[in-house]
């Protein structure tokens, strides 16, 4: 009895995971053909159905028809539909002129949407010859808009000529402004001169020169100390001498420690040599125990062995 009774609940599970599979498939295919995908079956379709996938494949071409994608054929589009289409395509239009658009067609414009694109394009050309674009159209502008424009040419130049850039043109500037632009121009020389940059001494006041030799003198000793190439020795007091041998030790020491940078064992001091010696032991006890092939079992004490051995045969293989 209890045999029958488990066959018979299975077979009602099967056939419900049948109808649920069935209904998902019939709902996602109903969904694409609503969508207009290529995967739709329409012959799985309900009449109703079918009325439902018409109705929305209809919207979509009316949505597309609004807004311009691809051909649209308003035969297949009612009165109201048409009506809307030709107010949309109408609003897209007086977008596209406004903004300069190639696709303006401006004898599809009113007269009121005419003048509200002459507004927007004056603006455009204010702006292009504010910013010395090259749609510039001077011959558009107003009295007003020409001293605006003017004065926006003068402060670009200004900026440019502060800036030291070759489209400046002292030209345009007064007095006072030129007389900034080369104080200006003078102080970025300096600064140039102090960060190691294209530096003409020549031009540097006595003041300056000194402010400059500071700069260089550290900056040389800061190279030194880094052991670079653009080190020059030469310039070094004797205390910097001192300093920058001391720098050179520590990493000399640093590097034969850690076999990372340059090594000299030979300018190592005993002291020096006893620091490394035990680095370099454990660096080769810590690679034995993690079992690294840079390991040289050679070198371990018989009681780092030991533990290794015991470590190795505890863990599980």
């Amino acid at each position: 009895m209890r045999r029958h009774w488990a066959i018979l609940l299975a077979c009602v599970a099967g056939c419900q995971f049948t109808l649920l599979a069935q209904t998902t498939d019939h709902g996602g295919n109903l969904s694409a053909c609503k969508e207009g995908w290529s995967s739709c079956d329409l012959s799985g379709l309900t009449a109703s159905e079918v009325r439902e996938v018409a109705v929305a494949g209809h919207g979509r071409y009316f949505a597309n028809c609004k807004d311009g994608i691809g051909v649209c054929d308003e035969s297949q589009l009612s009165k109201p539909e048409q009506r809307a289409v030709a107010v949309a395509r109408g609003q897209s239009n007086v977008t596209a002129c406004k903004y300069g658009s190639d696709s303006c067609d401006r004898s599809r414009l009113t007269p009121a949407e005419a003048r509200e694109v002459a507004f927007e394009e004056r603006l455009r050309n204010v702006a292009d010859c504010r910013d010395g674009g090259p749609a510039c159209n001077p011959a558009s502008l107003t009295p007003e808009e020409v001293r605006e424009v003017a004065g926006a040419k003068h402060d670009r130049d200004l900026s440019n000529c502060e800036s030291g850039w070759q489209s400046c043109d002292r030209s345009l500037l007064s007095p006072a402004e030129l007389s900034a632009v080369v104080l200006s121009q003078h102080r970025r020389k300096v600064s140039d001169c102090e960060y190691g940059l294209t530096c003409d001494h020549s031009e540097l006041t006595p003041a300056e020169a000194r402010e400059v030799a500071a700069a260089e003198r550290e900056r040389n000793l800061s190279d030194c100390r880094n052991g670079w190439q653009s080190c020059e020795p030469s310039l070094l007091s004797p205390v910097e001498r001192q300093e920058v041998a001391l720098a050179a030790r520590q990493r000399n020491v640093a590097g034969c420690s850690d076999a990372i940078g340059a090594c000299d064992p030979s300018a190592l001091t005993v002291a020096e040599a006893k620091v490394v010696a035990l680095a370099v032991h454990q660096r080769n006890y810590t690679t034995c125990m993690q079992a690294y092939p840079e390991c040289d079992p050679s070198q371990l004490t018989p009681a780092e062995a030991k533990v290794i051995a015991r470590q190795r045969r505890s863990s599980p293989q």
